[in-house]
């Protein structure tokens, strides 16, 4: 094969890549969906995201809201389980394609802390906790 013909057909090979991975929107608009969070949501997700003005508007892209949902699941995950406890959210880690599990970081009233990790099974959120454990030891 010529140098020419390997040339043309490694720009063809480059073009065709392009054209592969062009969104079909026509704009290169990335649409945003509007959600209401409540102060503790827009803390959380602040800390998280750094977007304070996009958190607060509640204008949030799709990994924001499938983080909202991981974190607002989390949320009833505690009031169901610890509703007297008086266990707060301090920090939170979404789940990612990379990680495949969301990771909380609890505290209760008595200044300790404690972890609670989140992950989907069969389209379901799943969460498990240490708040007993950390009494046993």
């Amino acid at each position: 094969m010529s140098k020419r013909l390997r040339f043309y057909i490694c720009i063809l090979m480059l073009i065709l890549l392009y054209g592969c991975g062009m969104d079909n929107n026509q704009r290169g608009e990335v649409e945003t969906v509007s959600i209401k969070m409540t102060e503790e949501e827009i803390a959380l997700m602040t800390d998280v995201y750094g977007e304070e003005d996009r958190m607060r508007s509640g204008d949030l892209f799709d990994f924001h809201a499938e983080a909202l949902q991981q974190l607002r699941a989390g949320m009833e995950y505690l009031e169901k389980k610890y509703p007297e406890c008086g266990v707060k959210i301090v920090n939170f880690s979404p789940a990612t394609k990379i990680s495949p599990q969301a990771q909380f970081l609890l505290q209760g009233e008595e200044e300790i802390s404690y972890t609670m990790a989140l992950r989907v099974v069969d389209g379901a959120y799943v969460c498990t906790d240490d708040y007993y454990s950390v009494f046993i030891r």
